[in-house]
């Protein structure tokens, strides 16, 4: 395991430690706030190793190489957005295609090689 996750573990270990009286948990508001950093980046799509990285900038409240992690993220969504759009596109057409009422294979199933 690398050291950013091993970090992250380190760190998530001592929100799960929290406190318990009576069989239930209680967390500080550190925890809180760090849970749901954790959550929000998941959601931005940041892996769990990303999120470590964002952890420690967080504490020492880098701003610059903050940006620079989501700025890089940012350009692997609108690549990843691309090619989703490139993929609706094709099945959007495969499917107008396969609507009209032609003989003959499958336009869907011919363009998957079945």
């Amino acid at each position: 395991m690398n050291q950013t996750k091993t970090d992250l573990h380190s760190q998530n270990d001592s929100i799960r430690s929290g406190s318990a009286l009576e069989g239930v948990r209680r967390y500080g508001g550190e925890d809180v706030r760090r849970l749901r950093f954790i959550k929000q980046a998941q959601a931005a799509g940041f892996t769990l190793e990303e999120i470590g990285q964002l952890l420690a900038l967080d504490a020492g409240h880098n701003r610059s190489a903050a940006r620079e992690l989501a700025k890089k993220k940012l350009e692997q969504l609108d690549a990843r957005i691309g090619e989703l759009n490139r993929a609706r596109e094709a099945l959007r057409k495969l499917v107008s295609e396969c609507a009209e009422d032609k003989t003959g294979p499958c336009p869907i199933l011919a363009s998957f090689g079945v």
